[in-house]
């Protein structure tokens, strides 16, 4: 019996490993008056950037982005605006005739691509010069918050990163506690944005000094295989999850559902849900490259790829709590997830809800480096198919060109699937691993590690992120900067800085069903 998309409507929510900011998932969430949505990646609120609008235009059909200035409390008309809002601005006004002769965004309808693509032309790179001579100028007889957010915002996009951060400093100093948090997280993201600048010139540096450079990837290392009957909860967190160490568990997916998992089996229970489906486009500057591709029922996916008739569309990281509690009441956490720290927040916080979540992929449809969300940790159970999995160390992080650009999730500017060494040639002193996750087992990602993943045949997966004491602190410190613009990141911040909050490792648990992990209270009272 499948779930009807009527039935769903009601709680449809898109908060799951993706970064929300794509047009259909907020036109979703508007329509269905979405309660939670995870902070990320940010688009602008236009589906296209002839049709964006200024800060005071219709502000119940926007989306606060963090990319231009929206001021949280009574906006001024004369306000200056961030870049990206300028630039977009800007853009629309110009001739149509100029805008076909310039540039061609290929299959991207993406506002972050298409202007990621616009601010790299020769006529944008004049007028970002433009604005950073007016707005300096008007500093000589206004020195305001907005002004100095401004040119520093325009200064980014010129890639002058200290002058950038100095100016963003100023307008943090001078604005309102509302308009400050926004602004302290621009400037949290210019600053790491440079000190990765800076890790990667030093590497540059510390590269061009070696007399024999290979100028190739180095080997991979493999990730170790581990039964699960040797496996105990306690080596699993000392021995990977604290070491930040990949390891596939063998002999467990088989005990995680009550029958076997199959596309078939998914179909009659959820068929009739709606869902956003994903694409790789090469020149995204979106997270993982990938950006909404159609919206369809997952049965009429399902059948296409089962007939061979899909090639390129991805269902990603669906969840499956929110979106299917049906296929989610069927599942058993494995005992080494089953002390998640999200499960001991109060009831509809952030995160609680939102995993496991669903994949499922034809051959040869991958996601791009990238790097999963708020430093969380990640497992992945594969029920049908192959995937080849390349991660990296976070401390490899520098020296794979990422960008910051209009999110604290990087965008990796390098290509796996076809390196170029002479492009890239930091690549050639990474530390790349890599392993074939095959049918019936479980693999780990430790928190911080960028990693692509290429499903080699169709596949059919679920996953969840979650938070233990292996990466509490480094989760800690990534929603303090969501929580300048985010208030439902604070509130969680503040429940894991509570004395009272329950930190205890239980190294003893099993397996639990979906329902007895959903009301961990036995945990939280040991």
């Amino acid at each position: 019996m499948s779930i009807s998309s009527d039935n769903q409507s009601d709680t449809t929510e898109f908060i799951t490993e993706w970064p929300i900011g794509t047009s259909l998932e907020l036109q979703e969430s508007r329509k269905h008056n979405v309660k939670t949505m995870k902070l990320g990646k940010r688009c602008f609120p236009f589906k296209e950037l002839d049709r964006v609008r200024g800060p005071n235009d219709n502000p119940e059909k926007k989306s606060l982005t963090r990319d231009h200035h929206v001021s949280l409390k009574n906006p001024q008309p004369d306000a200056e605006h961030l870049a990206s809002f300028g630039i977009a601005h800007w853009w629309r006004k110009q001739p149509v005739s100029l805008k076909e002769g310039c540039i061609t965004f290929s299959c991207s309808k993406n506002p972050n691509t298409m202007l990621h693509s616009i601010s790299r032309l020769p006529i944008a790179k004049d007028f970002i010069n433009g604005e950073i001579n007016r707005l300096t100028e008007k500093l000589n007889w206004t020195s305001t918050a907005d002004v100095h957010a401004a040119l520093g915002s325009y200064q980014e996009k010129a890639n002058l990163l200290p002058e950038a951060i100095e100016n963003m400093k100023i307008a943090v100093e001078k604005s309102p506690d509302e308009d400050g948090k926004e602004y302290k997280w621009l400037l949290h993201r210019m600053v790491l944005q440079h000190q990765v600048k800076k890790d990667h010139d030093r590497a540059l540096r510390q590269l061009a000094q070696i007399s024999e450079n290979n100028s190739k990837l180095p080997a991979a290392q493999e990730v170790e295989r581990v039964p699960f009957s040797s496996l105990s909860v306690e080596d699993f967190h000392n021995k990977y999850a604290c070491q930040s160490k990949p390891v596939i568990v063998t002999g467990l997916v088989q005990q995680m559902t009550a029958q076997p998992w199959t596309l078939q089996h998914v179909k009659d229970i959820a068929g009739d849900c709606s869902v956003v489906l994903k694409q790789r486009i090469p020149d995204s500057c979106e997270w993982a490259r990938l950006e909404e591709h159609s919206r369809d029922t997952i049965g009429a996916y399902i059948d296409r790829v089962l007939n061979r008739a899909e090639t390129e569309s991805y269902l990603f990281d669906w969840s499956l709590p929110i979106n299917c509690n049906q296929l989610a009441q069927e599942l058993s956490i494995p005992k080494y997830f089953a002390n998640d720290f999200l499960q001991r927040s109060s009831s509809g916080s952030l995160y609680r809800d939102s995993w496991p979540s669903l994949f499922i992929a034809p051959p040869n449809v991958c996601s791009e480096l990238h790097i999963d969300a708020f430093g969380s940790n990640f497992w992945m159970a594969l029920f049908t198919g192959r995937k080849r999995w390349t991660f990296f160390p976070p401390n490899d992080v520098a020296l794979l060109y990422p960008s910051y650009e209009s999110s604290m999730d990087p965008v990796f500017d390098v290509d796996l699937g076809n390196p170029d060494l002479e492009l890239h040639p930091l690549l050639s002193v990474t530390h790349p691993i890599q392993c074939v996750l095959e049918e019936g087992e479980l693999l780990f990602v430790p928190a911080g590690c960028p990693h692509r993943v290429e499903n080699l045949t169709t596949s059919l997966a679920i996953s969840s992120n979650f938070v233990d004491m292996s990466n509490f602190t480094k989760v800690k410190s990534e929603l303090e900067v969501q929580g300048y613009v985010d208030p439902r990141s604070a509130d969680l911040l503040s429940q894991f800085n509570s004395s009272s909050f329950n930190r205890k490792m239980d190294f003893k648990v099993k397996n639990v069903s979906f329902k007895e992990f959903k009301s961990l209270h036995y945990l939280c009272d040991n």
